[in-house]
């Protein structure tokens, strides 16, 4: 028996210090949020907008009908053009920059709903928002709903 047992023993090493490589966990799930975030982000806000598309058109064409309605038992033209109007704003402004459209008034607005149609549409449209606030309005008011019937569930159709 040795008579001193504590001289056997080894001196205290240290391990050696950890490589860089290859990473810890975190490391690896910070890198693929980085990497990954702005693709979903997209992906997110395309999945919104294609969603949110048919929503405010159904809800458009609704209220139109309820429009059209409203004046074939009231008969208040200048109302209607006035409601129509209104409401081809605001789906105008849900599909196209506001900054664009939120300035547009008569034969510009006109223009602009009417851009592929024909003279005949254009000039009647163009009737019927110009006078949309006098006492007499001399557009036909069913073309004037089928125009905007067609404009809104055109909208949004890429």
């Amino acid at each position: 028996m040795p008579d001193d047992p504590l001289a056997a023993l080894r001196d205290i090493h240290l391990p050696e210090n950890p490589g860089w490589w290859p990473p810890a966990p975190g490391w690896w799930l910070l890198a693929a949020l980085l990497v990954l975030t702005p693709f979903l982000g997209r992906m997110l806000q395309a999945y919104r907008r294609r969603r949110g598309r048919p929503r405010y058109r159904s809800a458009a064409l609704l209220e139109l009908e309820q429009y059209y309605q409203d004046y074939q038992s009231r008969g208040d033209k200048p109302a209607f053009v006035q409601a129509v109007s209104a409401l081809l704003k605001r789906v105008a402004m849900q599909c196209y920059e506001p900054s664009r459209v939120a300035a547009l008034s008569g034969k510009q607005w006109a223009d602009f709903l009417a851009q592929d149609r024909d003279a005949a549409i254009r000039e009647n449209l163009r009737l019927a928002l110009e006078q949309s606030y006098s006492r007499e309005v001399g557009a036909d008011a069913a073309a004037l709903y089928q125009f905007a019937q067609a404009w809104i569930s055109a909208q949004g159709k890429f």
